[in-house]
């Protein structure tokens, strides 16, 4: 019924390889000698540009999986440092050339509509590029492959034995409120142990983004980042009106829910531990027993979802494109990369056994099926949406799945299942604030260590002020050391924004899943073709930094939580 299209080489050689860099260079060439005069000739061009491009990803790709999968691994680890500091620098000049001579050519503003926003990303880039900042981005690269490796190593001790961070944050669901205090000193105490290094690493970091902001002529990296990541449709107001608005409709709702959760604990207050052990006592949710229970029931669940999408994750899975267990050595968190000359997804994370684990992998799922909806789709750079909405993709996905969690969960767990699902949504609202309000405070003033864990302490008190912290204070103080502030800056207010347009379709689900599911594929074959706007629209949603949205959410919200 289904089938994926096989994609081969049609104007690269068969033998060339993107990690030879003569061969690139001269493939660069290839390239700029094409004629562009007519419509035609500058469409192959393209074609002839993102073939290339598609054949140096998907090598970095596959190396950077490997590196992750096991951050001991130093052959792993030299291959990825071998395309980020020999290759990256070759393909960053390069195209940049093959973008001035797309631009410079007659036939661009005859190009089919269909090009525009390929058209403006091309111009955008070409406005920011400085030669001088390609060494720096290849600093930036290597920095946040030393984050990776600190973080990667770190281990936790517990009970003589020597566990994942994962496997030990798992801990913060048992009942047992001691042994609940005991993991979370044992998870934070590796960070609490390298917190110095990270903030010297981060300073270092951010020298480097300051100088290639001051280069391409931006007052602070803040403004330079939002032309970086392709911000086209708002702006640092807006994201500042968001953070208000949270606070407005958002904070209070979430100190509702943490005050129902004390009373049910019969707690005096709440404490970082007690935040996912179970209002009513009862032990953790345990889904599954490995990975490949977890692939089993989550393919359960997109069967009865929708044809098309099990196809996909059958896919994934037969082609041995998940890795989806924690395990010693392995780089925490969990992502969604794709092998692009073959157009195929590949998801890591770090399961362990909880719910968390079944979003995480329904998360990573949105995100493939976002690429195999679009897969077809050309020009090749369109295979990657606006991040804002690569997360409509995969948030959307954890939600409109929640019918079906009779194929994972036992009858009497469900009803906690979804309650914990839709909490988790509101509180990382606040928490999405904290992280990208620090960003905008700490790259447009000068800082110490001492000031950034001043600040965020502020954050705490501000948008979770139910938290006891009392003799944690240095716990407090580390919640900005996040992966997406050292490895991704200001990329975080893509979540929330995106959160908004998941909750939007999830409410479209509650009156008609299939028409909510067939807007959503819709949007999501659109790939990155499309305006912000007109990709929200298209599956449903409205684009609102306002208010107005976020208040009808969370009215929502409160009634199916009962608050």
């Amino acid at each position: 019924m289904f089938a994926l299209k096989e994609f081969t080489r049609r104007l690269l050689p068969e033998t060339f390889d993107p990690g030879d860099p003569k061969a690139v260079s001269a493939e660069f060439d290839r390239i700029a000698s094409r004629p562009r005069k007519t419509v035609a000739e500058l469409e192959d061009f393209i074609a002839h540009w993102m073939e290339l491009a598609s054949a140096i990803h998907d090598k970095e790709s596959r190396a950077y999986v490997r590196m992750t999968c096991d951050t001991a691994d130093k052959e792993a680890e030299s291959s990825y440092l071998y395309m980020v500091e020999t290759i990256d620098p070759i393909t960053q000049t390069r195209t940049f050339e093959l973008k001035k001579l797309l631009l410079e050519s007659p036939a661009a503003a005859n190009l089919p509509k269909h090009y525009v926003v390929f058209l403006r990303n091309v111009k955008n880039e070409i406005d920011l590029f400085r030669e001088e900042n390609v060494p720096l981005s290849t600093e930036e690269s290597k920095l946040a492959q030393r984050h990776q490796k600190i973080t990667g190593s770190w281990m936790c001790e517990w009970e003589g034995k020597q566990l994942t961070v994962q496997q030990v944050r798992a801990k913060f669901e048992e009942t047992d409120r001691g042994l609940r205090e005991r993991a979370f000193r044992s998870v934070y105490a590796p960070h609490l142990a390298d917190c110095a290094s990270l903030d010297a690493l981060y300073d270092e970091m951010m020298a480097v983004r300051v100088r290639m902001a001051r280069n391409a002529g931006f007052a602070n990296f803040r403004d330079y980042a939002f032309r970086r990541w392709g911000r086209f449709d708002y702006t640092p107001a807006d994201c500042q009106t968001f953070h208000a608005a949270i606070r407005q409709h958002v904070v209070p709702l979430v100190t509702k829910l943490a005050e129902r959760r004390r009373a049910r604990l019969g707690l005096d207050s709440l404490r970082p531990w007690d935040l996912e052990v179970d209002e009513e006592g009862r032990p953790p949710v345990r889904a599954f027993a490995d990975g490949a229970e977890l692939t089993k029931k989550v393919g359960a669940v997109f069967d009865g979802l929708d044809p098309e999408l099990a196809f996909f994750f059958g896919s994934m899975r037969d082609r041995g494109m998940l890795d989806l267990e924690s395990r010693k050595g392995k780089a925490p968190g969990g992502y969604m990369t794709e092998f692009a000359e073959s157009r195929i997804p590949f998801i890591f994370m770090n399961a362990v056994g909880t719910r968390r684990d079944v979003e995480t992998l329904l998360h990573e799922s949105g995100h493939a099926f976002n690429l195999f909806l679009a897969r077809e789709i050309e020009p090749a750079a369109y295979l990657s949406p606006p991040l804002e909405f690569a997360e409509v993709a995969s948030m959307s996905m954890e939600l409109l799945s929640r019918p079906l969690f009779e194929l994972i969960y036992a009858p009497n767990d469900i009803p906690r299942v979804k309650e914990q699902q839709l909490a988790a949504h509101l509180k990382f609202f606040p928490f999405m604030s904290m992280i990208d309000s620090f960003q905008h405070w700490v790259y447009t003033h000068e800082t110490t260590p001492e000031s950034r864990g001043d600040f965020w302490a502020g954050l705490e008190d501000e948008f979770r002020p139910h938290l006891d912290w009392a003799g944690l204070e240095d716990f407090k103080r580390l919640g900005w050391q996040y992966l997406h502030v050292f490895q991704l800056p200001f990329y975080y207010i893509e979540y929330g924004i995106a959160l908004t347009g998941a909750l939007q379709v999830w409410q479209a689900a509650l009156k008609n899943p299939q028409t909510a599911i067939a807007a959503y594929k819709r949007g999501l074959a659109l790939g990155g073709s499309r305006p912000l706007p007109e990709l929200f629209s298209t599956v449903g949603a409205r684009f609102d930094f306002s208010g107005k949205v976020l208040a009808e959410l969370t009215e929502t919200l409160a009634k199916e939580l009962a608050l």
